[in-house]
């Protein structure tokens, strides 16, 4: 499962089902978990997974900082919320 698929999935699972952050983040880990999927980069996935539970910003959000970071970069970005979290600075 590609990591665009997983953002895709937590977007709809908050913007159409409306579920909440706890939920969401129950039902991607054992999603990831789950016998057969096979996920893309699954130790960057654990980490946006565990910022995502702690954290103001959006799954996605999550992913993209722990991608930048698997590169040696910083994310720069608009979102203040986002901002706030470590690997990512407001411009």
């Amino acid at each position: 499962m590609s990591l665009v698929v997983l953002a895709e999935v937590a977007w709809v699972l908050s913007a159409a089902y409306e579920w909440d952050r706890a939920t969401i983040h129950g039902r991607l880990s054992r999603l990831v978990r789950t016998r057969g999927v096979v996920v893309e980069e699954l130790e960057l996935v654990e980490g946006a997974l565990a910022h995502y539970a702690a954290g103001p910003a959006d799954f996605a959000d999550y992913l993209i900082v722990g991608k930048a970071q698997s590169v040696g970069a910083s994310l720069l970005t608009f979102d203040k919320r986002l901002g706030r979290s470590a690997g990512a600075r407001v411009i």
